[in-house]
């Protein structure tokens, strides 16, 4: 199991609280589609922490460009969080 911590870019407070939830159910999907289990997954204004199980097929770096491209492009594609400028 993994615990996993990342900022939003110059840990600009972008990830309001009121549209997480919808952040992680895409984060959610992202992990089924890479084959690892999602424990748990939390976010501050700034932050989001994940608890997870890496697929033994997947590398750490490769679990982390994976997530972080694809739930920056549908951040981003959505709107969800305006001012989100990436990881």
């Amino acid at each position: 199991m993994c615990h996993i911590v990342f900022s939003t870019k110059e840990r600009a407070t972008v990830l309001r609280e009121n549209r997480r939830e919808e952040f992680f159910r895409y984060a959610w999907g992202v992990h089924q589609g890479l084959n690892c289990h999602l424990h748990r997954i939390n976010a501050m204004d700034d932050h989001v922490h994940i608890l997870m199980s890496l697929h033994t097929s997947l590398s750490v770096a490769d679990y982390m460009r994976e997530l972080k491209a694809n739930t920056s492009r549908w951040i981003k594609q959505e709107g969800i969080f305006p001012g989100f400028d990436g990881w």
